[in-house]
Order: structure tokens, then sequence, then C-alpha cells
């Protein structure tokens, strides 16, 4: 779309506006609809979450016949509370109920305290977190740890904080 002030600006300005290629005669349209236009768009884009601009990424492991699959953004924000989202399924394509679930979060260059949120049961093997901080920039570890049926599976997934 292409935008250019008339030639001949009568009692204020009036904008053409040209969509496509040019044609012989462009339409005026008046500032109102325009700044309208744009007022709208910012108004749009300044609703949308800084996490949202992020792509989701899903990946799934299987470990002694438990299919753990982990959901979470692709590069975590620095210090901000985080979402993270585990899927649970037997050999057969089951949900996994009422597991016992939790994340250890590592930082392998740079070892840290203990982080290990809760996960917690949302039904249809479906587990989450809120509160997942990644409080450094650099490659993280993060381990899925499953309890169920008195065993213990773990599965390891990695991302990248930036700043």
């Amino acid at each position: 779309m292409l935008f250019r002030i008339s030639d001949k600006a009568r009692a204020g300005f009036s904008i053409c506006c040209l969509v496509g290629l040019p044609s012989r005669r462009p339409r005026p349209l008046s500032f109102g609809p325009c700044v309208l236009g744009l007022a709208l768009l910012t108004l749009l884009a300044a609703c949308v979450p800084a996490t949202q601009s992020t792509g989701v990424l899903l990946e799934e492991q299987v470990v002694d016949g438990l299919t753990i699959g982990f959901e979470a953004v692709e590069s975590p924000e620095l210090n901000a509370a985080q979402e993270l989202f585990v899927t649970l399924s037997d050999a057969d394509g089951n949900p996994v109920e009422n597991a016992d679930v939790y994340f250890d979060l590592t930082m392998p260059a740079m070892p840290m305290g203990t982080n290990r949120p809760v996960a917690e049961h949302m039904g249809e093997g479906r587990y989450r977190v809120g509160n997942a901080v990644f409080d450094m920039t650099g490659d993280w570890e993060i381990f899925i740890v499953v309890e169920h049926a008195g065993v213990e599976r773990r599965a390891m997934f990695t991302r990248t904080v930036n700043e």
C-alpha cells in the first residue's frame, strides 16, 4: 500500500491512497480513517504479550514406555515467570493421571542453587508450572521428573535464555 500527499492541497491536507499497482486515478482519503487505522494497529500491537513473539516449542521423549511431552516457549524470558507444560501418555497413548511431576532447571555453565518448581495436575495427562524462572542468560537443561506407579522417570530438554 502506498501513500502520497496530493499535488492539490485544498482546505487542509488530503492523502491519496494507492492500493497495489498505481491506478489511473488515485482515490483521496481524509486523515481521519488513516489516523484511526494507525491508532488501532498500534493498540493491537501493544496488547500482544512479549512472550507470544517467541514460538512455542513442543518436544517429546519416550522413557521406559512413558511419553513425556514438553511444551514451552522456544526462548524463555530472563527473570520472568514462565509457563511450562508436560503431557504424559502410556505406551498405548492413554493419558497418565495423578503422577508427581516436577522440573529440575539447571544451568551447566554456572551451577546454582536448586530450582525445582512442582507441576500441578490439570487433567487428561497434562501438568503445568506457572512460575518457572530462568535468572541468567545462556543454555539451560530442563529435567522433567515424573514419579508414577512407584517408578521415577526423567527426560531432559534444553532452552537458551537470551537478554
